[in-house]
């Protein structure tokens, strides 16, 4: 697992998510969507405004090209 903070660029260790019912159910197909359809490797969850984003993403050694460099460092090297 990798949490990245994009505002500041660095890495967190731990995050806390609060989620309305209908939120955590689009998070949960957007999961499923991504493990049934590996050439899908992010999502993004909003909130009814727009103005909250979750990106959820799934990594593999074979999909790892398909993201950036940024998001790279921070899969393989953690920083």
């Amino acid at each position: 697992m990798r949490i990245l903070d994009y505002v500041h660029d660095r890495p967190l260790k731990q995050v806390t998510i609060y989620l309305t019912p209908d939120e955590a159910k689009s998070l949960y197909k957007q999961l499923g969507d991504l493990i049934s359809k590996p050439k899908l490797p992010h999502a993004h969850i909003e909130d009814d405004s727009f103005t909250r984003e979750i990106t959820i993403a799934i990594y593999t050694p074979a999909n790892i090209s398909q993201f950036g460099e940024r998001s790279r460092r921070l899969i393989e090297k953690d920083e």
